[in-house]
């Protein structure tokens, strides 16, 4: 996608301005009264007790009906930002991806009616997806890639978007002018066009393989020390393509066995006992690397170590 770059401001072909914002134009934003957030409460406790603390009039879940009842605990929650709540979310929330700021003048229920539209959308095949926008990472991704007249619908009466990314954690202010773009009928179900959802999978896959990276240079120091960033990152690309093409497809079991790969060697699904395994009708591809663990004799251990001739984690991995 072409762009070009002046004065700090980046303006994509779909209308999308992006630059560069401070955390004291977002105060200033609190203080006048136009400023909200989407916050995302899965594994953030906090964030439905500052919810119920500040009451309906300052924050208010995006669920409604038995949805708000039985989900409260994992719910996206609309806050009004106040200068108080603004210091809260960069007190307790700034360091992951927590959700982002809206920019509006229009009222907290109006607001709230508005994004729940775009919480169910559907796929290029036909299913449903819950839609979690509110993801920083997910909400850039996808307004730099949706048309002009998309944009119309999602952006709504929200002047700007304020995200917050990257090492430095930059925010980010992500505007787009409706004057003069006709907004799309309304639509019971928010469509994801093929790229979009293109365009998602593969910044998953990423985010994946950065989280495997991750956790081998955290628990396996001494084997991922041996190769460059480029070798371990093609080793772990290679190693989560080799885990699925056994059918194993959960994060932490793929984890485990690209963890195998670098730890006892490359070759170790080549061994009796992973054959036997991977061959059981009874036993599931996500339980395949817990049961081997547990089930491995001291000659089994053996025979994947001896298995494993090349001592290049990246040779190993593509022989």
């Amino acid at each position: 996608m072409s762009a070009y770059k002046g004065e700090d401001v980046e303006r994509l072909p779909n209308g999308l301005e992006i630059q560069p914002t401070t955390l004291e134009n977002l105060r200033r934003f609190a203080e006048a009264g136009f400023l909200y957030a989407v916050i995302d409460s899965a594994d953030a406790p906090a964030v439905p007790e500052k919810a119920r603390e500040l009451g309906d009039e300052a924050a208010v879940s995006l669920f409604k009906g038995s949805a708000e009842e039985e989900y409260w605990a994992v719910a996206p929650y609309l806050f009004k930002v106040s200068p108080e709540t603004l210091d809260w979310i960069v007190e307790t929330l700034w360091k992951e991806p927590w959700g982002v700021f809206a920019m509006s003048k229009t009222g907290l229920e109006e607001l709230r009616t508005h994004f729940r539209r775009f919480l169910i959308a559907q796929l290029p095949d036909g299913k449903r997806w819950f839609f979690r926008y509110y993801d920083p990472r997910i909400l850039k991704l996808y307004i730099e890639t949706a048309a002009a007249r998309d944009l119309a619908s999602f952006y709504g009466t929200v002047r700007g978007f304020v995200t917050l990314s990257g090492p430095n954690e930059q925010l980010s202010l992500l505007r787009f002018s409706t004057t003069g773009q006709p907004e799309l009928p309304h639509r019971q179900i928010w469509e994801i066009t093929p790229e979009q959802f293109a365009t998602f999978a593969n910044r998953a896959e990423q985010d994946f393989q950065r989280r495997v990276e991750v956790f081998l240079m955290e628990h396996l120091p001494r084997q991922t020390s041996r190769v460059s960033p480029e070798d371990l990152s093609g080793a772990i690309a290679a190693g989560i393509s080799r885990a699925r093409s056994y059918g194993i497809r959960g994060e932490s079991s793929i984890t485990a066995f690209v963890a195998m790969l670098i730890e006892v060697g490359p070759h170790f699904d080549e061994s009796t006992l992973f054959h036997r395994l991977a061959s059981d009708p009874s036993l599931s591809p996500e339980s395949l690397m817990r049961v081997l663990v547990i089930t491995a004799t001291d000659q089994d251990w053996l025979e994947m170590r001896s298995l494993s001739a090349a001592r290049s984690v990246r040779g190993g991995l593509s022989g």
